[in-house]
């Protein structure tokens, strides 16, 4: 009889506590589902999540517990929800890391907490702090800051006729970042080559190559080096620069003379580029 008290009471009691209550909201308790719009510099007119008119191929948020990875969200451009990612949050501290970007061939370490590509391109990150309770909002917006930066050649004098390829060789470059704090990771020396367009066959002072690497918010600085090569990859033309500085969200830009001897290189920083993408949440 006793038993049969207890086991009456207990299916009361779990009654009680599922009343009013949906399955839905049964299996969340303890969570909140929070979407994270991610902001571009121009909201009002994008097409997509996009910088310098180019949108991003990735996007990535990590979650973190007590330094411990929870879960994680990859996007692509194809997805519905494509730049406002929807996470199931536990009730807690949150160390959350958002990082976006346009690089070939990205390889996600959870392991190193890195993300690496074979060549990395526009990037941006974001580390936002977020204790979740009942009362947190449904959507907050986040904006993540550029980590790129960028290397543009400007050849001044007239192109050959010849001309097929600019290979471009950094001492020094990353095309990998930490996403704990966005700084770059796995030193590389390698060959960019950035194919010439026949409509760039005798011009001057037209021929412009970029590449991206990953920058960090420390200066740094190496050597570089500029070839240009015809269709059987015999240089042609050819520039060595020093002591070439790079940062996070700016464009290091050098011109000069690449086809005739005698000629000088300048180097320029183009700042301009600096107050884009530029928030706190």
């Amino acid at each position: 009889m006793l038993m049969r008290k207890i086991c009456f009471m207990l299916a009361s009691l779990f009654m009680l506590a599922g009343c009013g209550k949906d399955a839905t909201e049964m299996v969340n308790e303890g969570k909140k589902n929070v979407t994270f719009n991610v902001e571009q510099n121009d909201v009002a007119t994008r097409a997509g999540m996009s910088a310098d008119g180019v949108e991003m191929t990735d996007l990535w948020v990590f979650d973190y517990m007590g330094g411990q990875l929870v879960g994680q969200v990859h996007q692509v451009p194809t997805d519905a929800d494509w730049g406002s990612p929807m996470l199931s949050l536990t009730y807690g501290e949150h160390e959350l890391y958002f990082v976006a970007s346009r690089g070939s061939s990205p390889s996600v370490s959870t392991a190193q907490h890195t993300i690496a590509w074979q060549k990395a391109s526009d990037t941006f990150w974001k580390k936002l702090s977020l204790n979740v309770t009942d009362g947190t909002v449904n959507a907050i917006s986040v904006v993540l800051s550029r980590k790129a930066t960028r290397l543009r050649i400007v050849v001044s004098d007239e192109v050959p006729a010849n001309v097929a390829s600019l290979v471009i060789r950094p001492g020094k470059w990353y095309n990998a970042m930490d996403y704990f704090d966005g700084s770059p990771v796995g030193e590389v020396d390698e060959d960019r080559t950035v194919s010439v367009p026949a409509s760039m066959l005798g011009t001057q002072g037209q021929l412009k190559a970029s590449i991206f690497g990953i920058g960090g918010s420390t200066e740094w600085t190496t050597t570089v080096s500029v070839s240009a090569r015809d269709s059987e990859n015999n240089i042609v033309g050819l520039a060595s620069l020093a002591s070439v500085p790079f940062i996070e969200n700016r464009t290091t830009e050098f011109t000069g003379v690449l086809f005739h001897a005698g000629g000088s290189a300048s180097v320029s920083l183009d700042d301009e580029w600096q107050p884009t993408w530029q928030g706190s949440w």
